[in-house]
């Protein structure tokens, strides 16, 4: 599986492309900007985006969908059958799916906005704002908070401890170092 990262400057947002080893079709996750350095990777690899990947439907992580789809014939994922203008596959209910030849895990968590999701691809976790290197997304009261640290504790520290975490904004982090360094949830990880 081939991994390409682009940053993107003007709304602070980490952008992934993915794609199969040796294939010519990628996906994209929560696309902020389809700028010309970004464009310009993803054809310098050969790749086609036929596929994009909505952790959560705001514009600060979206903005490039438009531009994006002026360039591709993508098919956009998210929790809800539509994002922006755009029609959806709406894939919260769904155990996994198959997207630009990738097998895709959606994990929609309580307590967080009702359309976000974390997708699992191999041992990669597209997280959105829902977490990051050292810490856990804002919710709106402790009630939501307490709901999404109990579904992050059971959903997400249950997977193979190495599992890399992808953020929208911030480092990437592991499993194994939010068990042991994140104050949200480090009392009772036990990996």
């Amino acid at each position: 599986m081939n991994l390409l990262y682009h940053f993107s400057p003007g709304s602070l947002s980490n952008v992934y492309v993915v794609a199969p080893e040796g294939g010519r079709e990628a996906l994209i996750v929560d696309p902020a900007v389809m700028d010309v350095p970004l464009l310009e990777a993803v054809e310098r690899l050969g790749l086609y985006i036929r596929s994009i990947l909505v952790t959560h439907e705001t514009e600060a992580h979206l903005g490039g969908i438009r531009t994006l789809l002026r360039i591709y014939d993508a098919k956009i994922y998210a929790a809800n059958p539509q994002v922006l203008e755009h029609e959806a596959v709406p894939v919260a209910n769904a155990k996994q799916f198959q997207a630009s030849g990738l097998e895709v895990v959606p994990i929609p968590l309580s307590g967080y906005w009702s359309d976000a999701l974390i997708y699992r691809i191999g041992g990669m976790l597209f997280v959105g704002e829902i977490m990051s290197a050292g810490r856990v997304g804002e919710t709106v009261n402790p009630f939501a908070h307490a709901l999404l640290i109990s579904d992050l504790r059971e959903k997400i520290l249950t997977l193979p401890p190495g599992t890399i975490i992808l953020p929208t904004e911030g480092p990437p982090s592991t499993l194994t170092v939010e068990a042991l360094t994140n104050p949200d949830l480090i009392e009772e990880a036990s990996l």
